[in-house]
């Protein structure tokens, strides 16, 4: 059946391939496609990895084709980025005719809040994706990257409460979210990864039960690009 729902993926990651992100990204598109959603994912960065889209899912850049590579010249992109928020969002509505924007890997209020803000003038229902707490160490690697610590603070302590809906992946984003002052029911829980809240395997699971078990333990804010 013919969905007449329109939104519009904006992400941080590349599309269609590549890393966590982007498979993320692919797999979400994917399910909505499938489930007759007409949608279009914009890449924040532009094509980093040279993609080739050979999925049915219309993929656009949000402003540049590619990121600056230059660290000076991040603060102009970053500029650009949050000054070209009343046009996206004008374009979105009046000639895309989206009913709503799905946002992943965006968690900085510089760039969030305009959204957040001229989605409401313009009626457009907006939703952030919350995948992670950054920590310090292993996420401002660069110099250039310390104050996005701030900006990501800024955005679940006061300004994820203004959005029309939070997902999460794990419990503990879930709480983090709720403690932020988000009402309760805009808070989508998909388990994406392991949740140990949900269970923790002793051994005796192994040595008495033929299962296999799939893991990951580390970091996932640790990306060096």
């Amino acid at each position: 059946m013919e969905s007449n729902l329109k939104l519009s993926i904006l992400t941080s990651s590349d599309f269609p391939y590549g890393m966590a992100m982007e498979s993320f990204v692919r797999q979400l598109s994917l399910g909505l496609y499938v489930n007759n959603v007409k949608l279009e994912v914009v890449r924040l960065y532009g094509d980093r990895l040279n993609n080739i889209n050979d999925t049915r899912i219309k993929c656009s850049n949000y402003l540049f084709n590619k990121p600056f590579k230059n660290e000076f010249l991040k603060f102009f992109e970053v500029l650009f980025h949050i000054l070209f928020v009343p046009y996206f969002i004008t374009y979105r509505k009046f000639f895309k005719k989206d009913d709503a924007i799905i946002m992943y890997g965006l968690d900085r209020a510089y760039i969030v809040f305009p959204i957040t803000v001229f989605s409401r003038l313009f009626r457009i229902k907006v939703y952030r994706i919350n995948t992670e707490v950054y920590l310090p160490d292993t996420y401002a690697f660069k110099w250039w990257r310390k104050p996005l610590i701030l900006f990501n603070e800024l955005q679940v302590k006061y300004f994820d409460r203004y959005l029309d809906g939070i997902i999460v992946l794990s419990h503990f984003l879930r709480k983090l979210e709720i403690e932020n002052n988000v009402k309760e029911h805009n808070v989508l829980l998909v388990p994406h990864f392991i949740d140990i809240d949900v269970r923790t395997a002793s051994r005796d699971d192994f040595e008495n039960k033929r299962i296999d078990r799939i893991g990951y333990c580390g970091n996932l804010s640790a990306y060096r690009d």
